[in-house]
């Protein structure tokens, strides 16, 4: 009878310790995961950031932060220059528009950071192009701007001056605020290597060639 009942303690507690062993590992595989999808999107911002467009012509160049009233996270969207491109087979420039925002999912309560980019953008037609998810489970995306005297938290289109250095957080696994995986880092764009090419001024160029001949 003792060892019958030293034999089921110790069998209560084995089952206990693998319980609380099994326990970590999810944890840690969960963080492991969270991790990574975490790096993933720093990369890609990083990579859009560094590549931002620097067209001559300052009405060419494009970089909006404003902030969503709905989410109160920030909404970035500016040219950047790629050579990968985002349709298999399609004719497609090296210029793209992108966008980084946060999208809220009522129905599942939880909010992902997405990736919008647009090939062969025209100022005159609505803003498309391709969704990523980049980030899940993210409760806060935001971004300032630092002009050189003083940081913004939001840069107008129609400013014909890029920010010297743009500050990005991301906050993920919002849920659970003792959990919370926080990431902040800077992207220098004055000595970013984004293209030095007007890919708009082509065909302005050629419609004002045409006007002056007919002028002529």
């Amino acid at each position: 009878m003792v060892a019958s009942i030293i034999g089921a303690f110790i069998a209560v507690v084995g089952v206990g310790v693998l319980k609380a062993v099994s326990s970590s590992a999810e944890k840690a595989n969960g963080i492991i995961e969270r991790s990574s999808h975490m790096k993933y999107a720093v990369n890609q911002i990083c990579l859009d950031l560094a590549n931002i467009y620097r067209g001559r012509r300052a009405a060419d160049r494009k970089l909006c932060g404003r902030i969503d009233e709905e989410s109160g996270s920030s909404v970035l969207t500016f040219y950047t220059v790629s050579r990968s491109k985002a349709r298999l087979g399609q004719p497609e420039g090296d210029v793209y528009e992108v966008e980084y925002y946060l999208l809220v999912s009522a129905e599942e309560g939880k909010s992902s950071l997405m990736r919008r980019l647009w090939p062969n953008p025209d100022k005159e037609s609505e803003p498309g192009g391709i969704l990523t998810v980049i980030a899940e489970d993210v409760s806060g995306f935001f971004v300032r701007y630092y002009d050189g005297g003083k940081w913004r938290v939001e840069w107008a289109e129609d400013s014909r001056e890029m920010p010297e250095l743009v500050e990005v957080s991301i906050i993920e696994g919002g849920g659970d605020e003792a959990n919370a995986m926080v990431k902040s880092f800077f992207v220098n764009l004055v000595s970013g290597s984004g293209g030095q090419m007007d890919a708009f001024s082509d065909e302005q160029d050629q419609d004002a060639e045409e006007t002056n001949d007919s002028q002529e």
